[in-house]
């Protein structure tokens, strides 16, 4: 669905002509709008006299706009410094329409790239993402917390983004912090992770290190109940880095909660964020 378009302001050229197709707002000729309506007129044949013509062609105007948006702008923030309202910039961006007002493209041409753009390598938010889903957080849960779209945050995980502005990486660090000690509620998301082969919170030394490999965990077999200490280890260690709670480890275990969390403290199984 298209966003929907507020009703101009008194002493603008749409609030005189009105909607005649949409009959969203009636036309007003108050002195204010035909006031405006004749300064652009007269613009626009000034603009045809001189050779410029009253439309400006599109693809400048959509190129510029990415260029924008890679040098770290965001679509709001466009909306905002240039007053191009949120319709018009979905109709340009969308190619609804062949040709750009010609003061609509000048005020988005104005706006300059920003002067030192601030990107980072997508890895270490690309492994955050995927160890977070390895323990049961899906992607549409963790959307909102970085202030991200769904599909954002999926082009992030399966690599299909090089690079990530530093907004954007602090965020899902921020996230990871908050989230990558508890599992999430989700067995499914959990078994979609390991499908695909992507690593939990406790594979990796360095998250950040482009060269670092995960540590490599063998499938899962319980241990004898009465195993020893040096036994239940590795397993209470794999258990941590699929998400599960040490309340889930004592059950499967066939130990006490407080047991398990002795082991793990014990051990350093549990790594910070």
């Amino acid at each position: 669905m298209n966003p929907r378009r507020d009703i101009p302001a008194h002493g603008t050229a749409s609030r005189y002509r009105g909607d005649p197709r949409k009959k969203r707002w009636t036309a007003c000729h108050c002195e204010r709008c035909l006031t405006a309506f004749r300064r652009q007129r007269k613009a626009r044949e000034l603009r045809v006299a001189q050779g410029l013509g009253a439309r400006h062609a599109l693809e400048p105007v959509l190129t510029h706009i990415h260029l924008l948006v890679e040098s770290g702008w965001t679509l709001h923030g466009i909306e905002e410094a240039s007053g191009v309202d949120r319709r018009g910039m979905y109709n340009i961006r969308h190619r609804l329409q062949r040709t750009v007002n010609h003061s609509t493209a000048q005020r988005l041409l104005a706006l300059p790239p920003m002067a030192t753009p601030r990107f980072v390598d997508a890895v270490g938010a690309r492994r955050r993402v995927q160890a977070l889903v390895a323990i049961g957080w899906s992607m549409s849960s963790l959307a909102p917390k970085v202030g991200l779209s769904h599909t954002a945050l999926e082009d992030i995980a399966n690599g299909r983004r090089a690079r990530v502005t530093t907004g954007t990486h602090e965020a899902i660090r921020a996230a990871y912090r908050s989230f990558s000690k508890k599992p999430g509620p989700s067995g499914w998301v959990r078994a979609f992770a390991a499908r695909q082969g992507w690593h939990g919170p406790l594979a990796w030394d360095d998250i950040d290190d482009p060269a670092a490999k995960p540590e490599a965990l063998e499938p899962y077999t319980p241990p004898a109940p009465n195993g020893r200490d040096s036994m239940r280890i590795p397993e209470i260690r794999h258990l941590l880095a699929f998400g599960e709670s040490p309340a889930s480890i004592a059950r499967q275990m066939g130990g006490s909660e407080k047991y398990i969390r002795d082991l793990i403290t014990q051990n350093g199984l549990s790594r910070a964020a």
